[in-house]
């Protein structure tokens, strides 16, 4: 006999692979459209520091806007050497 839970779980399963569906019909269209955008070059800008042996790798997720915590981070890097 199924608990609760062990059910809730199935159709939870079946839920993401019913959502899934449309997974597979967007997913080429969209590699596609990077491919395109890839292969014409992505941009680049020049920045003002110099190269260096030390470079650090910063990640942040702030959708509401870059903190000043961040940019402080940021200033503390460059001014320690890291590129």
């Amino acid at each position: 006999m199924f608990s609760k839970l062990k059910l809730r779980r199935e159709l939870d399963r079946i839920w993401q692979q019913f959502r899934g569906i449309s997974d597979r019909i967007t997913d080429p269209v969209l590699q596609l459209r990077l491919n395109r955008i890839v292969a014409s070059g992505l941009p680049q800008l020049d920045g003002v520091l110099v190269s260096s042996d030390k470079i650090a790798i910063f990640l942040v997720f702030q959708p509401l806007g870059l903190s000043a915590s961040t940019l402080e981070t940021c200033r503390w890097l460059a001014e320690n050497g890291y590129a």
